[in-house]
């Protein structure tokens, strides 16, 4: 093998350190290695809820009603 992509999919407004905790826990299960991958857990679930706040953001943007949920359209970027 001359090398190797691993892609992660993210929702393409922030890096996302979900998308990297599950590539880096597959590459090392792959080869065998163990991680603390503490200060990454704390990053993705830090970055879930920046995602969570703009999106609740967007719904009021875009005239949502509080607590109903989000329908989001199928695009490029869902």
């Amino acid at each position: 093998m001359q090398g190797t992509c691993l892609l992660g999919e993210t929702s393409g407004y922030v890096v996302d350190a979900k998308a990297s905790k599950s590539i880096l826990e597959n590459m090392l299960s792959v080869v065998d290695i163990t991680v603390d991958m503490t200060n990454l857990e704390k990053k993705a679930k830090d970055t879930e809820r920046l995602i969570q706040t703009m999106q609740q953001q967007a719904g009021r943007t875009l005239g949502q009603q509080p607590g109903v949920p989000h329908k989001p359209d199928i695009g490029y970027i869902s």
